[in-house]
């Protein structure tokens, strides 16, 4: 069984073919999304695509929606999230200040 976006059964309907689908409840729905994001990082991390980038911003919106957490929330926890503006660096281990 696979997530599928609402109007692919009628696109395959469409091509004279029946998909046998049901609607999912919402544990369901939860678990599929959060299979089908696991896919959507793997397709882009292969891809390194931009198109496969949405994908992932989508599935993550739809699970915002499922959790029933508005976008405003959402909005307000990214301007406290880590942000990359530069190419971040590296740390590999920590001195201790009296050795400098």
């Amino acid at each position: 069984m696979k997530l599928v976006r609402d109007n692919i059964p009628d696109i395959i309907r469409e091509s004279g073919r029946t998909p046998i689908c049901r609607k999912l409840d919402h544990m369901e729905y939860r678990e599929y999304l959060n299979k089908k994001l696991y896919e959507e990082i793997e397709e882009y991390q292969i891809a390194n695509q931009v198109e496969e980038l949405c994908d992932v911003v989508e599935v993550i919106y739809a699970l915002i929606e499922e959790l029933n957490v508005s976008r405003v929330s959402v909005s307000g926890w990214q301007t406290r999230c880590f942000h990359m503006r530069e190419i971040p660096h590296i740390i590999s281990s920590v001195c201790e200040n009296r050795y400098l």
